[in-house]
């Protein structure tokens, strides 16, 4: 788990990183995000399977954060 002023990144996505603290210094903004259907699709590499599981693993930790299971 992320502290404030740590940044989550992932290598699924190089090159974005978030701080946490963000997160409580703009609330308002936050919820107009959750107010979006967060669904997300992964597609399958065929090239790489470990990058799939990866993708299937934080897809599944988005919905977990919305609520549903958000994947297509």
């Amino acid at each position: 788990m992320c502290k404030p002023g740590e940044l989550f990144s992932s290598p699924l996505f190089p090159g974005l990183a978030i701080d946490p603290a963000w997160i409580e210094k703009y609330p308002k903004e936050v919820k107009l995000v959750t107010q979006f259907d967060p669904r997300v699709i992964v597609s399958p590499s065929t090239i790489d399977p470990k990058l799939t599981r990866k993708a299937y693993a934080l897809a599944t930790r988005i919905a977990q954060h919305f609520g549903n299971n958000g994947m297509r």
